[in-house]
């Protein structure tokens, strides 16, 4: 799987993939061996077999501590393709912030979610873009949505489900669970 076979010589070139993954890393490929010299693109003679080492090969960003915001995510998406990472891990909590919106939860976006007054998250529609924005370069997202620690947001917005310092869920508290 998304392995590819390039090869490129006498002004013709051919890419061979066993699915659509490996076309994509191959057509990637080709993309960086292009070459502008004297304004005339070119590709050198070469012939590359190419295939994954590992399955999962990915990136963390940490949009709970710092918020970044979806453009700059489709900009990594776009790095992240160019050298084949197949996997982003968007840590969306933390005590700085909480990340995305939960309808049934509102609180945690508009509390939890501020940065100097103002709400810094990913709305529903936002987080299903950047979704399909990957997935159209074959790079799956994995949320990081961490409890019962990395909560700080959380228990801001949501006192009433923590402890008295705010620094736990209380397990003691039937809501806690709903």
């Amino acid at each position: 799987p998304e392995g590819y076979h390039l090869r490129a010589a006498n002004g013709s070139v051919l890419i061979e993939a066993s699915d659509p993954r490996g076309l994509f890393y191959g057509a990637q490929t080709l993309s960086q061996l292009v070459s502008t010299d004297a304004g005339a693109r070119s590709v050198p003679n070469v012939e590359i077999t190419d295939a994954p080492r590992f399955k999962w090969r990915g990136l963390l960003i940490d949009e709970g501590r710092h918020f970044f915001g979806k453009q700059a995510l489709f900009k990594i998406i776009d790095e992240m393709a160019a050298y084949k990472l197949n996997v982003l891990k968007l840590h969306l909590t933390d005590y700085q912030g909480w990340r995305i919106e939960i309808p049934a939860y509102p609180k945690l976006t508009e509390v939890g979610s501020l940065v100097d007054g103002k709400p810094r998250y990913f709305s529903t529609a936002e987080m299903q873009e950047i979704v399909k924005y990957a997935a159209d370069r074959h790079i799956m997202v994995v949320p990081e949505i961490e409890m019962p620690g990395h909560a700080g947001a959380a228990a801001r917005a949501y006192p009433e489900y923590f402890d008295k310092d705010g620094g736990a869920f209380n397990p003691a508290n039937p809501k806690t669970y709903d």
